[in-house]
């Protein structure tokens, strides 16, 4: 890193507010509710990642409602019980054990594949061969829940998971069996 002319920045965590801006930008709201906006600064410490996962796990939990751009509690919760693991994979696993078992199956096998995932070999070496033609809606939810995006449209449709972190905690969530099988597959699928 000593080339010439570059220059070396030292990253520091977001400040408090920022870290809360964020997230709310993430859910395409203007303010979160002051429990909510706690928890992520208290959690978080300015993450940025951490920041918005934590914001989406609070929306997948149900533990806020997002109507337009307005973000209110949820009726009846009791924001001293609410309590999500302390770190980004925990929450992220947090949010994948929410998941109906057939989004939480699209999540693992592409995960074999890679950050970035062909839907063709995703749909080859996808074990449950009468869940196939479910897989463009599986994939259109998990986009919406901001764990997977569209890379590269049609004809070469290829998705990929929204951060690197989130493609390792699905990917850490196999068996090793499941996961020396489903490699094995997409090796034949790629040729």
């Amino acid at each position: 890193f000593d080339l010439p002319g570059a220059e070396r920045y030292r990253l520091d965590a977001l400040d408090p507010a920022d870290a809360v801006a964020l997230a709310c930008d993430r859910l395409g709201v203007d303010a979160l509710p002051p429990e909510a906006a706690a928890m992520i600064r208290q959690k978080a410490q300015g993450h940025p990642f951490f920041s918005v996962e934590l914001a989406y796990a609070l929306r997948d939990s149900g533990l806020i409602k997002i109507d337009r751009r307005t973000c209110q509690p949820a009726p009846g919760v009791d924001w001293q019980l609410v309590s999500f693991p302390d770190s980004v994979q925990g929450v992220i696993t947090n949010r994948i054990d929410r998941l109906r078992p057939p989004h939480q199956l699209a999540l693992k096998v592409s995960s074999v594949i890679g950050r970035l995932f062909p839907f063709r070999v995703f749909r080859d070496i996808f074990p449950i061969e009468s869940e196939r033609l479910q897989l463009p809606a599986l994939l259109c939810d998990l986009n919406t829940l901001d764990l997977t995006m569209i890379e590269v449209p049609d004809p070469d449709l290829t998705y990929g998971f929204r951060h690197i972190i989130i493609r390792d905690v699905s990917y850490n969530m196999l068996l090793f069996s499941h996961r020396r099988q489903l490699h094995r597959c997409q090796r034949r699928a790629e040729f």
